[in-house]
């Protein structure tokens, strides 16, 4: 059992901001809860289906490779898309992490992969 701030503690070490753009929005994008849980989802991007999906299987946290938040938020509406999403997870107390630039700068990572596959 862990919560979404050890998750993102293990993050933090195994895969350092220092690898991700400034302007990335990494990490702990939503803090739904600090409960502990023992289940995850992964996908590529926040939607309302991955959320539906991590609640689904009784995850506390969504862990993406796009973050649901770019940049500041001013407000934060139902009617509006990242709202929407934020509100969702929120409401079956599902964290949302992303570590976007992290994992395709990271030695080894998306960025190196892909490269491999292709020849570069």
């Amino acid at each position: 059992m862990f919560t979404a701030v050890e998750l993102n503690k293990y993050f933090d070490i195994s895969v350092p901001a220092s690898f991700g753009f400034s302007e990335d929005s990494g990490g702990i994008c939503l803090l739904a809860n600090n409960n502990s849980f023992n289940r995850v989802a992964i996908a590529l991007d926040v939607t309302l289906d991955s959320i539906e999906f991590a609640a689904s299987v009784g995850a506390g946290a969504l862990i993406t490779h796009h973050p649901c938040i770019f940049g500041k938020i001013s407000d934060i509406r139902c009617d509006d898309a990242v709202g929407a999403r934020l509100l969702k997870a929120a409401n079956y107390g599902i964290s949302l992490m992303a570590y976007h630039t992290r994992l395709d700068n990271l030695p080894g990572g998306v960025n190196d992969t892909l490269c491999k596959i292709i020849g570069v």
